[in-house]
């Protein structure tokens, strides 16, 4: 879970539930209630110029994980099944039973942080000197950014780490007994999509279905309109079961931002259908009841479908 993305949704559209997580002013992911302890979220990344030497003192199982010269970064996950997986771009992953306190938590171990995982982590772990370009790019995507003298403070901050949430296993729903959404049939948002489709290819010059621009314009248009429907929708849901509790909120916001990113995927591999079909009635059919009727007989209707299918399956509440 991209918990920050997470939070920033629930405080632009739910800033009186986001603003009961907060104590004293200060953010979630950086109050402590000691001096010795850090939040940590999802994500935990740590910064060091020597990747074996740091990744063997933290995790002493991977002794006998034999590193490629080119390896650039160490994912842990903890498991009780050790094993050792290469991935692409230089990256392995690692399942170790680890001593520390995070959990299932994410480590990632690298000498260089990515610009993903400078949006996704919630906290970066420094173990190394940084120039002044890297500590103006902590400055600005971070949250929290702590710096270690040595590996035994770092082992530190890993054993006695605290969250004020612990993370949600959002892709196990199986074992969520939440009831199920229904959305039933009654889902129409192709019609509103339809309409506004209309409204703005009538505002485009005569249509010229061979014109690279003018299919551009009406994928674009699609694209805005189907997303802003099912976005609506989503909203309109997520209003209903929010309350002030952070793990419910989370889990509900989570598997809509998750279903929404599905279905803008799933809809991207469609669009070049619907904008062909449309491209074609705007182009030849001449009044405007005529190019409504016809719109109506496109693929576009599909979409009431997709996103009933996507939809249904989220569940109301979280249940630990």
């Amino acid at each position: 879970m991209n918990l920050e993305r997470n939070l920033k949704f629930q405080q632009k559209y739910f800033k009186q539930y986001f603003d009961s997580y907060h104590y004293d002013g200060e953010d979630i992911t950086t109050i402590s209630s000691k001096d010795d302890e850090v939040i940590l979220g999802d994500r935990i990344i740590i910064l060091t110029d020597n990747l074996d030497d740091t990744s063997v003192k933290l995790f002493p199982e991977l002794m006998q994980a034999k590193f490629s010269p080119d390896c650039q970064a160490i994912n842990i996950f903890k498991g009780n099944n050790y094993s050792v997986k290469q991935m692409d771009n230089n990256e392995i992953t690692c399942n170790v039973n680890h001593p520390y306190l995070v959990g299932n938590l994410f480590i990632k171990i690298e000498q260089h942080a990515t610009p993903t995982d400078l949006l996704q982590a919630e906290i970066i772990i420094v173990n190394r000197k940084l120039s002044i370009l890297e500590n103006k790019k902590l400055d600005k995507y971070r949250f929290k950014t702590v710096k270690v003298s040595d590996i035994e403070h770092l082992k530190d901050i890993l054993s006695y780490s605290v969250m004020n949430h612990q993370p949600l296993k959002i892709e196990e729903v199986e074992q969520n007994k939440g009831e199920v959404l229904k959305f039933g049939l009654n889902l129409n948002i192709s019609l509103k999509i339809i309409a506004n489709v209309i409204r703005e290819v009538n505002g485009i010059d005569k249509i010229d279905p061979y014109s690279q621009n003018h299919i551009k314009d009406i994928n674009n248009i699609l694209l805005k309109y189907i997303k802003q429907q099912f976005e609506e929708i989503g909203l309109d849901w997520i209003k209903e079961y929010v309350t002030t509790d952070f793990y419910g909120n989370c889990y509900i916001v989570e598997q809509y931002l998750t279903v929404l990113d599905m279905f803008e995927k799933d809809i991207l591999t469609r669009i070049g259908k619907y904008t062909k079909e449309i491209m074609s009635i705007v182009s030849n059919v001449k009044t405007q009841s005529d190019i409504y009727s016809a719109v109506l007989k496109t693929s576009v209707v599909e979409v009431d479908r997709i996103a009933i299918d996507y939809l249904s399956g989220m569940k109301t509440s979280y249940v630990n």
